[in-house]
């Protein structure tokens, strides 16, 4: 289990600083995406844009009735689903950006985006989108 962990977490260096470079360029944009845009707009970070009114680690109030919309276990704790999916945008997107245990981050944030993509195509319960294209694209229902 040790050792499993410490291939996970140990950093993996290409044999040209060009190549982590290439590698580190869409990991930098992909995690500053993720904070600023994503992030902190649902979750209070310094950077959070200041029409929001969010303080220091707080969830944006619409954001607990969506995920309690989703249903199942969500609908049980709704506050505490949205302020763990709202942390691992904002805080994950940080240490992607950074380069900081860039894998585990990465696994946390895409079980958020595949959780709430599925809790969103299975919210009408026929297992179809409940929001047209448009809708789903611009993320205004």
């Amino acid at each position: 289990m040790k050792n499993t962990l410490k291939k996970l977490i140990r950093p993996v260096y290409q044999h040209k600083w060009y190549q982590d470079a290439l590698f580190a360029l869409p990991r930098i944009v992909g995690g500053l995406l993720l904070t600023i845009d994503f992030g902190s707009s649902k979750f209070g970070m310094p950077w959070s844009p200041p029409d929001k009114e969010l303080g220091l680690f707080e969830v944006v109030d619409w954001f607990p009735e969506d995920v309690k919309a989703f249903g199942g276990i969500f609908a049980l704790a709704p506050t505490f689903f949205a302020w763990m999916a709202a942390a691992s945008e904002a805080i994950g997107g940080v240490f992607w950006a950074l380069g900081l245990n860039t894998r585990m981050t990465h696994v946390r944030v895409c079980g958020v985006m595949y959780g709430c993509s599925d809790a969103k195509m299975d919210m009408d319960g026929a297992g179809e989108a409940s929001m047209s294209s448009a809708e789903w694209d611009t993320g205004i229902a």
